[in-house]
């Protein structure tokens, strides 16, 4: 879920803030795909609005009428066009790429509006004793976001290394990203960084013994994340979820995962810098349409199991 997560949370959750609350806030978002197609992309989109607006809820597989039965009715194509001005409004915002892979590519696109849409200048400041020409950059709209997405990075494509010409493998790549020009990008061009980065596949193959739970051994873990587990110190916040109904775990952290089957993800935080770490957050998940809505806390269902019902009628 970790895509449909990135989508609904830091891509249609701020762009529909921006259009529809009375706000001087404005955002600009890059989403880079290195995992899926934009078209792919778009559907995903369409099953998040036709299930919003019209209670439609049909997967991206169905929307492309892949099976043998026809999905996408007339009815359903008239519905979809009732969304023309709502992706007006989007592609004004949001930029979908899906032939950047490299990664000097994708800080070369994210660099190039911000010097655009900002200045440079140079100002005096005192470093370490000594006053010294210090580069600045200000944007012109300082209430404007610009938020820059990378589904996933472990799939980034390495390029050379300019100062010795050599080829990078992918951790020495996904190093150059995350070191030089994520931390650029955040720290200079002040953009929002949200990179999705998979957990290695060795985790889940761990035993199940030695004093630690199944759920402990197989959650997400700063050292667990995969081909480059030394990124993380770059990040603010590293978010981890959890899917037990894949491992066929019939109860976590008090829910009932016998009922919510794949319809529950334990949201985790992994690491803030400016806030709690190792926190749990319950989710009912629709993946269909990218729906995640946090869950009530688990004595609640103690107290009313019938609430397990009432949620997956969301469905």
């Amino acid at each position: 879920g970790k895509s449909k997560f990135a989508l609904a949370k830091y891509i249609i959750t701020p762009f529909e803030f921006v259009t529809t609350q009375e706000t001087d806030i404005d955002v600009k978002i890059f989403a880079f795909l290195l995992e899926e197609s934009k078209q792919k992309f778009y559907l995903s989109i369409l099953s998040y609005l036709l299930f919003k607006k019209y209670g439609v809820d049909l997967s991206v597989k169905q929307l492309k009428s892949i099976n043998k039965h026809k999905v996408v009715t007339d009815d359903i194509i008239g519905k979809m066009k009732s969304f023309d001005k709502w992706f007006e409004k989007f592609e004004a915002k949001v930029e979908i790429i899906d032939n950047i892979r490299n990664p000097f590519g994708i800080y070369k696109t994210v660099r190039t509006y911000c010097q655009a849409v900002g200045k440079e200048e140079t100002e005096k400041r005192i470093v370490e004793g000594v006053e010294r020409d210090v580069k600045t950059y200000k944007p012109n709209n300082p209430n404007q976001y610009v938020i820059k997405v990378t589904d996933n990075i472990n799939l980034l494509h390495p390029e050379k290394n300019k100062e010795t010409g050599e080829s990078m493998n992918l951790h020495q790549a996904m190093s150059k990203f995350s070191n030089d020009y994520c931390l650029t990008m955040r720290d200079y061009y002040k953009c929002s960084i949200v990179n999705i980065q998979q957990q290695e596949a060795a985790k889940e193959k761990q035993e199940y013994y030695k004093g630690q739970s199944i759920e402990s051994k197989l959650e997400p873990s700063l050292d667990g994340l995969g081909d480059n587990k030394l990124i993380q110190r770059d990040a603010n916040e590293v978010l981890g979820l959890f899917a037990p109904d894949r491992y066929e775990i019939r109860q976590h952290r008090g829910y009932n995962i016998m009922k919510m089957q794949d319809n529950y993800r334990s949201l985790i935080i992994l690491k803030s810098r400016d806030g709690e770490a190792n926190a749990r957050i319950g989710l009912y998940f629709n993946g269909k349409v990218n729906e995640f809505i946090e869950l009530p806390p688990k004595e609640d269902f103690e107290k009313d199991p019938s609430l397990y019902d009432k949620i997956l009628k969301k469905k």
